[in-house]
């Protein structure tokens, strides 16, 4: 037993260990803002970085434990280190992340644990991506967790048990239950969003905000130009092409977009009473981000 937990122990302070050598982008949001597509464009533009998109497991849980207390602070850290740590080495084997070839991870279910999660890698940036809450509502209404066309999310079926206010102490489980999925949606929309404002302000020049907008704009310079912002953050020696072709090729291919089963198209498509009561839930944060 000594001998096995010896070697344990050993197995744990390799993973630490490598994962203090890692230089990490982190890319975070709520979701439905094109995290998918950034594993794709950083590869195709051979970036001196691995992309992984949501990377098995990808930690949805354990925002839920920690939120939910069920367990938090070392011990969490600890399950990421060896977890990451796995992976890390995994990729280093494999040739694929070598000395100064930086980690992205591309990762919208970050959020509740960045505090434990940032302390494990050598250095941290964060791509923070903002959506506006009424062509997110729209997306997030449609979205189709268990790829079984059902627009499920926030929805009594969902496959996953997601955080809800009651689970910061905000309402009570009863009030929560009596919002409409468009108000609990609403709600995730603002309190994702308020944690990563806050987190993105405290890291200062070591964090980047963008705009699912300007990314996806149809002004083909307003997206050239947003692009290129990432890219710089992330490789800040990269050297642009003087022709922009290949960027704008890369930017127009959108992936993971909602089928529209619900027959909500656009915001508003929803009733006037359920407009009134989503505007106010992410009034707080659409004020700060610049959607109001």
């Amino acid at each position: 037993m000594i001998f096995m937990g010896l070697k344990d122990r050993l197995r744990y302070l390799k993973r630490k260990s490598t994962l203090k050598k890692v230089d990490a982008v982190l890319v975070v949001s709520t979701g439905r803002t094109g995290t998918k597509f950034f594993e794709k464009f950083f590869r195709d533009l051979s970036l001196n970085a691995v992309v992984l998109h949501e990377p098995k497991p990808d930690f949805f849980g354990f925002g839920l434990d920690k939120i939910r207390d069920a367990f938090y602070g070392r011990k969490l850290t600890k399950q990421l280190i060896i977890i990451r740590g796995i992976l890390i080495l995994s990729l280093q084997e494999q040739g694929l992340l070598k000395k100064g070839t930086k980690y992205v991870e591309s990762n919208p279910f970050l959020f509740p644990i960045l505090d434990e999660y940032i302390p494990v890698f050598k250095s941290v940036k964060i791509i923070y991506i903002t959506r506006d809450p009424k062509t997110y509502l729209v997306s997030a209404f449609n979205k189709d967790p268990s790829n079984d066309d059902r627009n499920d999310f926030y929805g009594s079926s969902d496959v996953r048990s997601r955080l809800t206010a009651a689970d910061f102490k905000e309402m009570t489980t009863e009030a929560w239950e009596a919002f409409s999925r468009q108000e609990k949606i609403a709600w995730y929309w603002n309190k994702c969003n308020s944690i990563l404002y806050d987190k993105y302000k405290a890291l200062d020049e070591n964090a980047l905000h963008v705009t699912f907008e300007a990314l996806f704009s149809g002004s083909m310079e307003t997206r050239i130009e947003s692009f290129k912002k990432v890219i710089s953050f992330v490789e800040p020696t990269y050297v642009f092409d003087q022709n922009d072709d290949t960027l704008v090729a890369l930017s127009e291919k959108k992936i993971n977009r909602s089928k529209i089963l619900s027959g909500v198209e656009q915001f508003d498509d929803f009733d006037i009473e359920i407009q009134r009561k989503v505007l106010a839930l992410v009034a707080p944060m659409s004020k700060k981000i610049g959607y109001l």
